[in-house]
């Protein structure tokens, strides 16, 4: 067990997780209420409850083409918000937005979130190598050429990018029902990556051609080819009211410099 000042690296780790989602306010990302201490699995994170479950089930529900374009604007209004305070959310997909009893979608679940800052990051992310193979950008599948000679196998971390081709799947599943890449199972979906494949075309009657077009360059191969979430939210909202994050980063700098230490002895303890 790694230890920094006598507290396990991994629970500095989480409690920064959690201290950086309380301080994210927004209608479209769930609120962190605190955390609740059990045998089993030992830390539980205590938010909301969240009346419809996840925006998988409720679409089943509720298809109308308004609810539809609700979720989408919601989703991505969500995203921007946390762009806009450097959170990079990581493993966005349907079963982690979670449905309100208004019908508001709300993002939850930062088992992969990091603040991009290079001064707050350092220790704030947990392991890059989880999260779902039909939702992650191919970037994120690959091993570096250096982390191959090395005998690494730590996988690239999730970025800003890298929520834009998230979205893009998102965008696929609210218009289609279903998990991208239907009926194709993991292991073909990995192929099917390794050729460049991409979900076909929804046939939805809100689904334009211009919507199309944004989708596709959403899940473009090449990250700096893909639209900045903020740039998607003017496509679907034109002049979409855009927020002043100066605030909230003060208080990420003092997260950081709390749960960081900037002085004390690192020793490792074998459990």
């Amino acid at each position: 067990m790694h230890l920094v000042n006598g507290i396990p690296r991994g629970l500095q780790r989480f409690c920064k997780e959690i201290l950086v989602a309380k301080l994210v306010k927004n209608e479209n990302v769930l609120a962190i209420e605190g955390v609740q201490m059990t045998d089993e699995p030992g830390l539980c994170i205590v938010s909301e409850w969240m009346e419809h479950g996840d925006m998988h089930t409720y679409l089943r529900i509720m298809s109308s083409p308004t609810v539809l374009n609700l979720s989408l604007r919601g989703v991505v209004r969500g995203l921007n918000h946390l762009h806009s305070v450097e959170v990079v959310h990581g493993d966005l997909k349907s079963s982690n937005i979670l449905i309100d009893s208004s019908g508001n979608p709300r993002l939850t679940d930062f088992g992969l979130s990091s603040v991009t800052r290079n001064d707050i990051s350092a220790n704030a992310s947990t392991k890059n190598g989880r999260g779902t193979i039909r939702w992650r950008a191919p970037e994120l599948l690959e091993l570096s050429t250096k982390a191959k000679d090395e005998g690494k196998a730590k996988l690239p971390r999730p970025t800003k990018k890298s929520d834009t081709y998230s979205l893009a799947m998102v965008v696929i599943e609210i218009s289609t029902g279903r998990h991208p890449f239907h009926p194709h199972m993991d292991e073909y979906v990995i192929i099917l990556l390794a050729r460049d494949s991409r979900p076909d075309k929804p046939v939805h009657p809100n689904f334009t051609p211009e919507m199309w077009s944004l989708t596709r360059r959403c899940w473009g191969n090449d990250p700096k080819e893909r639209p900045d979430i903020p740039e998607v939210l003017e496509k679907l909202e034109p002049g979409a009211e855009r927020i002043d994050r100066n605030n909230l980063w003060t208080l990420l700098n003092a997260v950081g410099s709390q749960i960081s230490p900037k002085s004390g002895k690192r020793s490792n303890t074998n459990h």
